[in-house]
């Protein structure tokens, strides 16, 4: 320390000097983060500016109904807003994800993403529950050029047809009783990113035409609506079923089939890669440790093995679940075998519990002795 300097400055420095590095990785993060936002406020500007255009014409012209244009611009804004969430630890969760991928078992699925990642084209990704199609979906989505637009999915099995409709399409003022506004739906909420139509299988026969049109026109009809909306698009569909034997069973459209199989990616179930599940128990343990503040720990040999002889139907997701679980109840620093719950086949999903009646069973005997106090009776 120089004589005259002033040792409040000083403490300051040193202060600034051993933080500098948590500082710079806290700036770094901060300019992402901001970038991300960035990125979502101008998608929503450009997806709110039409009904924006409304109010500016509505105001305008004095006998225009002004207030009802400014409910509905506003509305499409909270609309929208839904699905343009700004999440800042997306980019860390996006990394952990990606180390899913980096597996010798998925090496010919990542190299299909990258392939297709620089073109428009849409991909039908199939494969087992539980392999990742979501995971592979998004993985496409960050690799494009699309990557600074959303990313939209619905999953096509978990909506009645009447609501997974009005969702996908929007709907317009009075379609049908209760429709007091016109909602936007979700695969204009997609405009300039990738939408994801999950289970794409459980499409109903009549949505199946409409989305046939979206695929060859980018444009959506609102449910009641007449003007149609061009959007800009990647549609990406995934599937845990055989599209071809529906198709050849009247169940699916060959023409819509078609055009979501442009660019098809299979992904393999986890039994096709034994060999990849020591390296995806390591991600996984420090993943859910992340996510549940428990600490990973290491498989021993004997619990690997175990893990490398079982099935897994579930497949990662399964594999994910039966880890979680271990380091729930594991005592000691090593997951052992006697940590490692999987099911036997008395357990298997659909099969009934040892020593106890299933429901059909039930109902079984509960109908015989129906039709046996029927038949005592009228005689």
């Amino acid at each position: 320390m120089e004589p005259g300097d002033d040792p409040d400055r000083l403490t300051m420095l040193l202060v600034t000097d051993a933080t500098a590095q948590r500082r710079m990785e806290e700036q770094f993060a901060l300019m992402e983060n901001t970038r991300l936002l960035r990125a979502s406020a101008e998608g929503l500007l450009q997806r709110v500016r039409p009904e924006l255009d409304t109010v500016r014409e509505a105001l305008e012209d004095s006998g225009a109904p002004a207030l009802e244009a400014l409910q509905r611009a506003r509305q499409t804004i909270e609309d929208l807003g839904r699905h343009l969430q700004f999440a800042p630890g997306q980019e860390a969760a996006a990394a952990d994800d990606e180390g899913l991928l980096r597996q010798p078992g998925m090496r010919r699925v990542v190299e299909l993403v990258k392939k297709v990642a620089v073109t428009d084209s849409t991909v039908l990704i199939s494969g087992e529950s539980g392999t990742g199609k979501e995971l592979v979906a998004r993985y496409l989505h960050r690799l494009s050029g699309r990557r600074e637009g959303p990313f939209v999915s619905i999953n096509c099995g978990a909506l009645p047809e009447n609501l997974i409709e009005s969702e996908l399409f929007g709907y317009a003022k009075g379609a049908f009783t209760g429709a007091y506004r016109d909602k936007t739906g979700l695969l204009t909420a997609a405009h300039g990113g990738t939408f994801l139509l999950d289970e794409v299988a459980e499409l109903p026969p009549p949505l199946q035409v409409k989305l046939l049109r979206v695929l060859q026109e980018r444009e959506v009809v609102p449910v009641g609506g007449v003007k149609p909306r061009s959007i800009d698009i990647r549609v990406v569909a995934a599937t845990n079923r055989d599209l071809e034997k529906m198709v050849r069973e009247g169940l699916f459209r060959q023409d819509l089939f078609f055009r979501l199989n442009i660019f098809p990616i299979p992904i393999p179930p986890l039994r096709d890669r034994i060999a990849d599940i020591g390296l995806l128990a390591g991600l996984l343990t420090s993943k859910i440790g992340s996510r549940s503040g428990l600490a990973p720990k290491e498989l021993e040999p004997e619990g690997l093995a175990l893990l490398e002889t079982y099935d897994w139907p579930g497949n990662v997701r399964e594999l994910e679940n039966v880890l979680e679980r271990a380091l729930v109840v594991s005592s000691g620093m090593r997951i052992t075998t006697e940590d490692l719950h999987l099911p036997t086949e008395t357990e298997a999903p659909g099969s009934p519990a040892l020593g106890v009646e299933n429901l059909w069973e039930v109902s079984k005997r509960a109908t015989s002795e129906a039709e046996r106090q029927a038949i005592a009776a009228a005689l």
